[in-house]
């Protein structure tokens, strides 16, 4: 909802749930509103911009994200209020942080020069080689079969392929300089 034109006092609707009741709460977010999907257990990013109010945006998850804008970033960090995370908490105890980053940022290739270093991998294909090492945890290693769904991301769903990108919170903190308090 916002303020109408005609006052203070009367209320436009800007956005309607798509299906009746599925949305549990919603959080805005630079330009974009972010939403929890009760029914499908998804995170929803409308974009408030497009005419169409069908999400440009999903992820499924596996609980119902009850979402919130937070701020992780350290307090020396110089940092626009705008950026911001997404934080997903759901009634079992998962918590869930997504930091968005625009494709004209330089994050990404900041991210691939470091872990290519880390990794003596070429720059070129060094996101696609961690995540070939994230989806494959076993490789090269001995081990029993039983394991292998315990270590997979809870959140590894085939609809989530190449949406995100999973990184262990330790492997994060040393090869991005982003200032994310960790």
């Amino acid at each position: 909802l916002e303020s109408s034109e005609k006052g203070p006092n009367e209320l436009n609707v800007i956005f309607k749930d798509p299906t009746s009741r599925s949305l549990v709460n919603a959080t805005a977010i630079q330009t974009k509103l972010v939403a929890g999907d009760k029914l499908f257990s998804a995170l929803r990013v409308f974009d408030l911009d497009k005419p169409s109010p069908l999400p440009g945006f999903s992820y499924t998850l596996s609980m119902i994200p009850r979402v919130y804008t937070t701020g992780f970033n350290a307090f020396w960090d110089e940092k626009d209020p705008q950026d911001r995370q997404i934080s997903c908490v759901a009634v079992n105890g998962q918590v869930v942080a997504f930091n968005p980053v625009s494709e004209h940022d330089t994050e990404l290739e900041v991210l691939k020069q470091n872990l290519a270093i880390e990794h003596n991998i070429p720059a070129s294909n060094a996101i696609d080689t961690i995540m070939e090492r994230l989806d494959r945890p076993f490789l090269d290693k001995i081990t029993g079969k039983g394991f292998l769904s315990v270590y997979k991301p809870f959140f590894d769903f085939d609809e989530n392929r190449e949406k995100l990108i999973d990184c262990d919170i330790e492997e994060l903190s040393r090869s991005s300089g982003s200032g994310i308090l960790l």
